[in-house]
């Protein structure tokens, strides 16, 4: 029977017993000359030089009756996060396997976490993800569904085993009131999700810097 996940125990963990991650201890010196210290924590699995890819991608379908476009919907994922301890609404996102590109992970991914079909529209450069704190990096892969794909009619996930994930369909004008929805009933948001929502409220309908009421 199905329950609730929940976090059972917090404790420190020795870095030679870590598998994911590892602490380090940087010795550097500063603009004035004087040697500081900084601790980081680093990824260990990473195989090139990027971890993982961050997977915006739009459903995009025209409308029956008369063939326009219709509003485009984000593919999004909730799942358990335990450092959380909670639920967290994100763009889905994967590691990259060795040898991939990021287009490759980033349709496998879509793929295992959502079971919908895409094609990447665009790729950014590799940003830091949290650089006060780690070494972590990513690149965001733009990734256009078509709902015309038969593949996408009725889209089956394959999720790694332990990921309890569930697809979420928004669509992209409501955002913003969607996530202040999920964080009210007790989710965390990614924090890149949130800024990606309140990027289109400040450049939205009315023009740029305009704050669009959600």
């Amino acid at each position: 029977m199905s329950q609730p996940p929940v976090v059972l125990e917090n404790t420190p963990l020795e870095d030679s017993k870590a598998k994911w991650v590892g602490l380090r201890r940087i010795l550097y010196r500063d603009s004035s000359g004087q040697e500081r210290v900084w601790e980081s924590a680093e990824r260990k699995t990473r195989s090139g030089s990027c971890d993982a890819v961050c997977i915006v991608a739009l459903l995009r379908s025209a409308d029956d009756a008369t063939g326009d476009e219709a509003v485009p919907r984000i593919v999004l994922v909730r799942q358990f996060r335990p450092p959380l301890g909670a639920k967290c609404i994100e763009c889905p996102a994967g590691l990259m396997d060795k040898n991939e590109t990021y287009a490759e992970t980033a349709t496998r991914e879509l793929r295992e976490e959502t079971g919908y079909h895409g094609t990447v529209a665009r790729v950014s450069p590799v940003v830091h993800s949290d650089p006060g704190f780690g070494n972590a990096n990513m690149a965001f892969v733009y990734v256009d569904v078509d709902m015309k794909d038969p593949r996408n009619r009725h889209p089956v996930a394959a999720p790694d085993e332990g990921e309890d994930i569930e697809v979420l369909l928004v669509p992209i004008q409501e955002l913003s009131a969607k996530l202040e929805g999920y964080v009210a009933q007790g989710d965390g948001v990614d924090a890149r999700l949130q800024m990606f929502a309140d990027g289109l409220c400040m450049f939205g309908q009315n023009g740029l810097w305009h704050w669009a009421k959600p």
